[in-house]
């Protein structure tokens, strides 16, 4: 082996963030994948007095109206991660190809790119997506749409910077003297050469992805109220948090726990970036 394969692999070998967080992901998308499967009882079933408190035949206890907490807090990881991971899945490919565009042709294309981007950018993200839905509604799939809209612009200003980087490199420049059309050379050469650090970025968007998604949910316009989603516990235990502060506890320390997990995981594959894990790869014909 090469001495920047070693390099590589002992960064991975001491990089122990990055499979915790894989493993913390990985058990929540199970969880978020199978809820009939690992929840003891069903999503909106009523199976006691309100706030019982953890322990005996509920593990967690209940929650305002007598549902089972545990079971809440599983089927509520579904609509999270299925819409954060969804909108950030969209806005990483569309932003990904959308600025690597802008860099490889350059002139008018990349100066519309960066002016749509600034003005998109200069509304905090939040306001934005709130704007969104309440113009558009908030169902499931006008969340995923307001996500994508939301975040696209962060992975294309990524992208452009990443592309304009490759497009000095010498593979570039031959491809395209030789007369390879742009399409040629964005497909063979800067998307694979572009991808380790658009996919490290990924990571940040998906976890700005799902805190956007808990808050709306939080503020009322996210999933319907009687929809199991850690942003709605979160907003119903503020009001008996002196009381029964186990539902918020429990609901934000999943957020902060899949959030954790996006960084860990970002920051590992960011240290083999660093290290040259992934090298300027060239196609040949």
């Amino acid at each position: 082996p090469t001495e920047e394969g070693v390099e590589v692999r002992a960064a991975f070998t001491r990089l122990w963030a990055f499979y915790l967080g894989l493993g913390i992901l990985a058990v929540f998308l199970i969880l978020a994948a199978f809820p009939d499967f690992f929840a003891p009882y069903g999503e909106q079933k009523i199976v006691g007095a309100p706030f019982l408190p953890a322990g005996g035949e509920f593990i967690l206890g209940t929650d305002e109206i007598g549902r089972d907490l545990l079971s809440r807090l599983i089927f509520a990881g579904r609509h999270e991660l299925f819409v954060a991971l969804g909108g950030a899945l969209a806005a990483g490919v569309i932003g990904s190809i959308w600025g690597l565009i802008a860099s490889l042709w350059g002139g008018v294309a990349e100066w519309v790119t960066l002016r749509i981007m600034e003005i998109v950018l200069a509304v905090p993200m939040l306001v934005l997506a709130l704007f969104l839905l309440t113009v558009w509604g908030r169902s499931t799939g006008i969340q995923l749409l307001a996500l994508t809209i939301v975040m696209t612009p962060v992975v294309v200003r990524i992208a452009r910077d990443s592309g304009r980087v490759l497009s000095s490199r010498a593979f570039v420049e031959a491809s395209l003297v030789g007369g390879a059309s742009r399409w040629r050379v964005l497909r063979r050469h800067m998307l694979p050469n572009a991808m380790p650090t658009l996919i490290v970025a990924m990571t940040v968007v998906a976890l700005s992805s799902l805190v956007v998604v808990a808050s709306l949910a939080y503020l009322g316009l996210g999933a319907s109220p009687s929809a199991a989603s850690w942003g709605n516990m979160l907003r119903v235990s503020f009001g008996v948090v002196y009381t029964n502060p186990l539902m918020g506890l429990l609901a934000g320390g999943c957020v902060i726990l899949v959030g954790t997990s996006f960084s860990l995981i970002g920051s590992g594959l960011g240290a083999v970036v660093e290290v040259g894990g992934f090298a300027p790869r060239v196609k040949r014909k």
